[in-house]
């Protein structure tokens, strides 16, 4: 092979190389593949928090305890039917006296397929993960709103429809 060969050879798989890891190129398709994921969107979240007591002396940082209230729009889509979003999301934080958090879905509390969890850190003083799958589990809302220090919230989402249950 010539010098020319060679270097063109060298040329085209760095090229190929590059493209499988820009965010739309075979990985990104290869890892939806495995997943059985079809489509996702990327929201972006904004709205308030109400506390619902006073931070005790003793906690630092995160006191999640209160109203999470916010809403989603959609940033980016690659499905074909866009991502139906309620008016806003709504869920409560509660504390007991052995410090047991218990959450509620305030948006539709009979719904049963639902997950929430707050962390402290992230995006804010606490972060919280409200995940919301279809009846049939192959639609999945996955919401990350961050509560900041002047009791806002903002955050981001992902809505992904798969070929299967996620539930």
């Amino acid at each position: 092979m010539t010098t020319f060969g060679r270097r063109s050879t060298t040329l085209v798989l760095a090229i190929s190389s590059a493209f499988a890891c820009v965010p739309g190129g075979r990985e990104l398709e290869l890892e939806d593949e495995a997943l059985g994921r079809v489509c996702s969107a990327v929201l972006t979240l904004t709205g308030s928090f109400e506390a619902g007591a006073p931070q005790p002396d003793d906690v630092f940082g995160c006191w999640p305890v209160g109203t999470w209230t916010f809403t989603g729009e959609v940033e980016d889509n690659e499905c074909n039917d866009p991502p139906r979003l309620e008016p806003e999301y709504k869920f409560l934080v509660e504390r007991d006296a052995d410090s047991v958090e218990t959450y509620t879905y305030l948006t539709d509390p009979s719904y049963e397929r639902v997950r929430i969890k707050v962390t402290s850190g992230g995006g804010g003083l606490c972060e919280a993960g409200l995940e919301l799958f279809s009846p049939d589990g192959t639609k999945v809302l996955n919401l990350k709103p961050a509560l900041q220090a002047d009791l806002t919230i903002n955050g981001f989402g992902e809505y992904d429809v798969y070929r299967t249950d996620q539930w």
